[in-house]
Order: C-alpha cells, then sequence, then structure tokens
C-alpha cells in the first residue's frame, strides 16, 4: 500500500506578561514547562522585552509531518520533545485525529517521530488494563495490542514484564477486560509476545468412570516403584485444556494421607478407587470401619490380608490394628538384618515385602470415647460395658497412632478419613504431620474446614464457583495438598461396589484372604499378654452377643467363681462378665471378712 505525506507547518505565537526580575537565562526553563502544561509541548523563548516585561514565545511544526501507510501514520516531534511530555503529546496528536492512538514514541531519534494506529475501543480497553499491571499506564503506547480474527489479541510485552510479578493480574485481565472467566494468557518471557485465548472454564463431567481396564503395574519388589502414584481421578484442567491431567498421590514422597469430608462429599467413592488400585498391584490390605459404615467396602473383603477386615467388633479392630503393627516390627527387623534403612531400598523380590495398605474409616466415630453413666454404680453392667468398649478404643487409637508415626519406612502406608480431624476427635497433631498427604473432600468447605485440613490452607486452591453450583458436576470433587506435588483441585473415580468386585475378580492371581476376620487367637494376643489360650477360652469368647465384641484383657480361663456366675446371669459375657465378676467376688470377700 502507498504511502501519503503530508508537511504543515503550524505556526502558534503566544505573548506573556513577566514579573519585574525575569531573566530568560535563569528562569525561562521553568516558565516553557508551565506553559507546556497549559499548551502543550513545543514551544520556545523567541524574544523578551525586559522594558515591558513581555516575553513572546513561539511553537513552529507543532505537526511537523504526517506520513500515512495505510495502517498507520508516523507523525514528527517538534524539535526538544522529552520522553517524559509523551503522556501530552499523544492527548494533543490523538485529539487531531479521533479514532487513532500513539502506539509508538521516540522522541530521541532523528528526527523524533511518533507513531499512531487505529485501534478499537475493545483494544484500547485491553492495552490500558496491561499497561495499568505492568505500571506503565502514563506510556501504555509501550504495550502493543492487536484483536485477532478469533476474538482474542496478540501482545508485545515492555521489558518490565516479569512472569513472577504479573502474570497473575494479567490472568484477570484477560477474564475481565478482554474476555470472560475461561479465557488465557500466553506469554513467551523471551520474546515477550503473548496471546489472550478465548476459552471456556475448565470444569468436570457429572462422573469420571474408573478405568478399571487399565494396566496397572504389578508388584516386584520394593525398589520398583511404578506402582507408588495411586491414581484417584481427575485434576481440573488449565483454561484452555478441554481436560485436566489424571491426579495420583504419591506415596513414596509421602506414606500416609488424611482424608477429610463430611458425610455425602464422596469419601468412600475415593477410597475404593485406591483400595482397587493398591490390591491391583498386588499391596496387601487391611480395613477397620464402624460395623455399619463397613458395607461401604464390603467388596473388597475377600482381598483382605488374613486378619485384615477389622469391622465387625472392638476387638477385632485392635487385632487388626495389632497385625498391622506387629507385620511393621517384623518388617523392621529384616530391614536391620539386611543393613538398610527404608523399605524402598529393598531389592529382594519378596512378596512377604509387597505394600501393606490400611485403611482406617470414620476415624473419630470409633476412638471417641463414650461417657460413663457414673450415677450406676462402678460395677453396673451398663457402666462396665462403657468403660470396656472405652479401653477397646484406647487401644485401636494407640496402635494406629504408632503406625502412622514409626511404620511407613516399613511399607506400610495409611489413609486413614474421618470427617473432622482435630485433636478434639482424636487426630493429634503428630498424627497430622505424619500424614504428609492431605484431601479435603467436599466443593463447599468453610474457611475453618480448610484451615484445620490443610497445613497452608491459602496455597491449596478453591472449588471455583461455576463448579459448586452445578449440578452433579460438584459431586466426589475435592481438594488437596501434597508432598511432591502442586496441591490441586480434582474429582474422583466413580465405580459401583460391584464394579470394583468385578474387575479383581476376572482376575485369579490376585492373593485371596483365608481368614478375612481376625481369628479369636489372634484377639485374644492383641489384648492380652497371654498367648496360651486354649479351646475352652476361645469358645467362651466365641459365644458373645455384644455388638462391640467381648474380648477383652484376660489371663487363662474365665472365671467359675460366684462373680462370674452372677455376670453371666446378668447376660454379661467376656470381658465386661470378667470385670464384674473381680469386682463382685471382692466385695463378697470383704463381706465376709
Amino acid at each position: 500500500m502507498g504511502s501519503n505525506a503530508e508537511q504543515r507547518t503550524d505556526t502558534n505565537r503566544k505573548r506573556f506578561k513577566v514579573p519585574s526580575g525575569f531573566d530568560p537565562s535563569v528562569h525561562g526553563e521553568k516558565f516553557l514547562r508551565k506553559i507546556e502544561d497549559r499548551f502543550g509541548a513545543g514551544f520556545r523563548i523567541e524574544s523578551f522585552d525586559p522594558g515591558a516585561q513581555e516575553l513572546m514565545v513561539v511553537r513552529e511544526s507543532a505537526v511537523a509531518e504526517f506520513v500515512d501507510d495505510g495502517e498507520s501514520i508516523h507523525v514528527g516531534l517538534p524539535d526538544g520533545t522529552q520522553e517524559s511530555q509523551g503522556p501530552k503529546v499523544a492527548k494533543q496528536y490523538e485529539a487531531l485525529k479521533p479514532g487513532w492512538r500513539i502506539t509508538d514514541f521516540r522522541p530521541y531519534a532523528k528526527p523524533g517521530y511518533a507513531t499512531m494506529r487505529q485501534m478499537t475501543e475493545q483494544e484500547v480497553r485491553v492495552r490500558d488494563a496491561i499497561a495499568t499491571v505492568l505500571r506503565v499506564a502514563r506510556t501504555p503506547w509501550k504495550v502493543q495490542v492487536r484483536e485477532d480474527s478469533d476474538g482474542g489479541f496478540a501482545l508485545q510485552l515492555p521489558e518490565s514484564y516479569s512472569p513472577a510479578a504479573h502474570d497473575q493480574k494479567l490472568q484477570e485481565v484477560a477474564e475481565t477486560s478482554a474476555g470472560s472467566p475461561g479465557w488465557f494468557i500466553q506469554i513467551d518471557p523471551k520474546s515477550l509476545r503473548g496471546q489472550i485465548i478465548p476459552g471456556e472454564l475448565p470444569t468436570f463431567p457429572t462422573a469420571v468412570s474408573a478405568p478399571l481396564d487399565r494396566s496397572v503395574p504389578g508388584f516386584t519388589d520394593a525398589s520398583d516403584t511404578p506402582w507408588y502414584k495411586v491414581p484417584l481421578g481427575t485434576a481440573l484442567g488449565v483454561p484452555g485444556e478441554p481436560q485436566g491431567p489424571e491426579f495420583s498421590v504419591d506415596l513414596k514422597a509421602a506414606g500416609h494421607i488424611l482424608m477429610q469430608g463430611t458425610p455425602g462429599s464422596g469419601k468412600t467413592v475415593t477410597i475404593n478407587a485406591f483400595i482397587w488400585w493398591a490390591v491391583n498391584c498386588g499391596a496387601k490390605l487391611a480395613i477397620t470401619d464402624t460395623p455399619d459404615k463397613s458395607v461401604d467396602f464390603m467388596w473388597a473383603r475377600d482381598y483382605c490380608m488374613d486378619g485384615g477386615w477389622g469391622c465387625e467388633t472392638y476387638p477385632e479392630m485392635v487385632a487388626t490394628s495389632q497385625l498391622v503393627y506387629d507385620e511393621g516390627k517384623r518388617r523392621a527387623q529384616v530391614l536391620r538384618q539386611k543393613g538398610v534403612a527404608n523399605w524402598f531400598e529393598v531389592a529382594d523380590k519378596d512378596p512377604s515385602f509387597a505394600p501393606l495398605i490400611y485403611v482406617i474409616d470414620e476415624f473419630t466415630v470409633l476412638t471417641t470415647k463414650k461417657p460413663e453413666p457414673k450415677s450406676l454404680d462402678e460395677d453396673h453392667p451398663k457402666r462396665v460395658a462403657i468403660a470396656m468398649e472405652n479401653s477397646y478404643k484406647d487401644l485401636l487409637s494407640v496402635n494406629i497412632q504408632q503406625i502412622i508415626l514409626e511404620m511407613r519406612f516399613a511399607g506400610i502406608f495409611v489413609l486413614l478419613a474421618t470427617q473432622v480431624g482435630n485433636t478434639n476427635t482424636g487426630i493429634t497433631t503428630a498424627m497430622k504431620i505424619g500424614c504428609g498427604n492431605r484431601i479435603l473432600m467436599g466443593s463447599r468447605p468453610s474457611d475453618r474446614q480448610r484451615a484445620n485440613a490443610f497445613s497452608d490452607a491459602d496455597s491449596v486452591p478453591t472449588v471455583p464457583p461455576h463448579i459448586t453450583g452445578a449440578e452433579g458436576v460438584s459431586k466426589g470433587v475435592g481438594a488437596g495438598e501434597f508432598e511432591g506435588q502442586h496441591p490441586t483441585i480434582f474429582k474422583g473415580y466413580y465405580a459401583t461396589a460391584a464394579q470394583f468386585k468385578a474387575s479383581l475378580d476376572a482376575k485369579p492371581s490376585l492373593a485371596r484372604t483365608s481368614h478375612p476376620r481376625p481369628t479369636q487367637e489372634e484377639i485374644s494376643r492383641a489384648l492380652s499378654e497371654d498367648d496360651d489360650l486354649d479351646e475352652d477360652d476361645r469358645a467362651f469368647g466365641a459365644a458373645s452377643t455384644n455388638p462391640f465384641g467381648d474380648e477383652g484383657p484376660r489371663r487363662g480361663r474365665p472365671s467359675t467363681s460366684a462373680g462370674m456366675n452372677a455376670a453371666r446371669e446378668l447376660g454379661l459375657t467376656g470381658a465386661a462378665a470378667a470385670n464384674y465378676a473381680g469386682k463382685y467376688d471382692m466385695r463378697e470377700a470383704g463381706r465376709d471378712g
């Protein structure tokens, strides 16, 4: 396209009265600055009459030359124009050419010039917003903006741009001044070129189907660890990506997971995906849950290690936790013999050293003690039964804490799930520190819940409003804070319990339990220092009808004293009966004395 040059000389003279004592050589520069503030740049002193105290100033070639090449106009600048005069020059020239904006300003070139280009209102709005972010609002021509055919914008940024300092604010410009939420910005820090790209907000489908037909890395030895990145769902994508990457928890970076969330938030389905992966990889499995809630994991019962289903009674819960802890101690002894400090260093292809996954659900319900009815006598059956139940809870809590704090190095990995995890609900500070992976399920947690769930809640993103408000989409969504990974928003994999079970059942090579529930011998060993219980002892314990279990700490055979007969008449069995009988017999002995 050809150019069109137009030369114009505009002479503008102004006469001013000056105060007595005015000396152009001393006061002239300051006076010219005041004139520029009022009338614009380009004036010079033409003459001074000291008798009349009059100063004549003149501005020539205020618009010296317009060179129109069809897309832009190159404008000559008056001699002596300074960089600091740019905003005033821009205002002057842009007033002369409505719809055109200064896009380049070079007063020190020989000769000095400015470049103007027609800009749409949207281009001007985006340019000015970016210039404000980059702190060049007075000289916005340092930011180049052109609207693309797709509605986005091509950018050229000044050298003051810094990714760390400006990217977050520039993303806000993309979502507000340029477009709407979902638009995003991309910048090459080396070339300083960038784009604002139209897009939609990243979201989730109503369900993320668990990929049950995927290839799963089987466990060979502890040092061969492709299994340890456990996929649990899909991470929320970034603008421009229709779907985010797979979300995984790295058990090598941090061995234990603390998962919190209210009922219905999606804890169970996420735990199911965790269990499915672990069992598929050849891990040993143990589960402790309340009798009612354990139905959620019944599908995995046959894949627990022997005695690893600790869900039916409190003594069985204690026994399962003790079995896990004892296995950790066995491994610790083997590691010492091998001269290695960490299970991940073991290269032996020993199936007994497979990872051991211990899932504990509803921890707070399991370990919160019931208040004793102190208005009842100490030997009242109900008070005795509650005291025994609380003692089981103490044992269970102690075992779980020991496993978390002591056994990660032995290849034991805990997923501890609860509604609220703090010291008031039994989750000690040491346990929280021991769980380097933190997950909070639910799309609308309160600030208090977030502060309680994460070590640095401010660094963990919140679930965006367009997800929390979308029916079905928010189901199964959570946020996570992890060792060695960026905090993220994710949606857990979903499959029915029957689908998870069918997938495992189709693989005959997977290990199955010979007895999921702890045996009477395993229970007694967990609750007593005496391992030599005979068949009568086990038969007595098997007669229990207490829904929370009836095996308490006892030694040898059950008593056949008057106290035990009285306990049986009251319907007491096991530890509750033994406790009642002991107090009964002591009281009767005192009367006889």
